[in-house]
This record gives structure tokens, sequence and C-alpha cells, in this order.
């Protein structure tokens, strides 16, 4: 379980890219990600990379990212063959891709599972939500519902997007917007969801 982190300014130097996410999960492991807040320095990692493991729920957590992606999935099926075949749930996260960065949402490089992405505010400047890396994802393991894609946050109406305040504003038309994940009934500050 990896609940109720701050984590501000990932991908920080010394490191390589992609060797500096703000969180990474390695291989054959299962569990759960949630109301986590994830925020990039700018300069290079994913907000959250998940290597060769699945059965993985990640949710209600805020990933802001730029020259990175926010979500990597790989299940290395060649190095990792007992995947156990639950695949991913992404349930009611917050990506907010920065202006200026290139990468997407949410990368998958899995083959083996169904993967569920649902609820999601995806906001991407150059509009890649989820990405089927390599399109080694076929089309029926990428359950993708519910989910508000945009190029900016326009609209959106968080408290306070300059202070990092990505909480859901009181007029915003996200709030109860969301279908009902039985495996997710509380949100980010652990109120119960509508």
């Amino acid at each position: 379980l990896m609940q109720r982190n701050f984590v501000l300014g990932y991908g920080r130097n010394p490191f390589g890219n992609y060797q500096n996410s703000g969180f990474s999960i390695g291989a054959m492991n299962k569990g759960i990600i949630k109301n986590n807040m994830i925020i990039t320095s700018g300069n290079g990692g994913n907000g959250i990379s998940i290597i060769g493991s699945d059965d993985i729920d990640v949710n209600n957590n805020i990933i802001v990212y730029k020259t990175g992606i926010g979500l990597y999935a790989d299940e290395q099926d060649t190095k990792y063959p007992q995947i156990s075949g639950n695949g991913l749930r992404v349930d009611n996260n917050t990506f907010i891709g920065l202006t200026g960065g290139t990468f997407e949402a949410i990368q998958l490089r899995t083959q083996l599972v169904t993967n569920k992405i649902r609820n999601n505010v995806l906001v991407n400047a150059s509009g890649k939500y989820i990405v089927n890396f390599g399109n080694v994802v076929p089309a029926n393991q990428i359950a993708d519902s519910n989910n508000r894609k945009q190029t900016t946050t326009s609209g959106l109406f968080f408290v306070n997007q300059s202070a990092n305040n990505f909480r859901i504003g009181s007029t915003s038309p996200l709030l109860s917007s969301g279908r009902i994940v039985s495996t997710v009934s509380l949100d980010y500050d652990g109120n119960t969801r509508p």
C-alpha cells in the first residue's frame, strides 16, 4: 500500500531519464497506490512507473508531469511470465500534463492483461491521453471508460491550480460526474463518493 504521500520535484538530477520516477513499482508486485500527490520538477521521469507487475489499483492520485509520462506500465512478459492476468485498475485519478510536455498521460506496454482506466481526468497539451505503445496492446485489453480528456485545464475549475491544488472545485463539471467503481468508495480527501 502506497498511500498519502506527497512527492514534490521528482525527476531531479543526477538520475537518468525514466530512472527518476515519483514512484517505481518493481517486478511481481501487487497492491494499491492511492491518495498521493506526485508533482514533477520538470526535468524528466515518470509520475508512476510499474514494471513487470499487474493486479495493482491506482486511484485517487494527483499526478502532475511534463517531460515524462504520468503513468507508465510494462508487464515485461518475457521476463515475468507469471503475471496474474488481473491487470491494472486506474480509477479516479487526475493527470495534469504541463504545457510544453510531449509525453502522454498513460502509456501501456501490456499484452497479457486487460487494464481498466475509468473516471480519470487526463489533461495533455499534445492530446496524448492513453497510448498503446508500439501497438502491442490489443484494443480489447484497454477498458477506457468515462475519462475526461482535455488539452488544457480550462473550465475544469480546480481549487487553486497555481498552488498545485488540483482538488475539484465546487463549480467544476467534474463534480459527481464519475461512474460508480465499487472498489473506490472514498475520494482523495477521504470523503464518501456520491
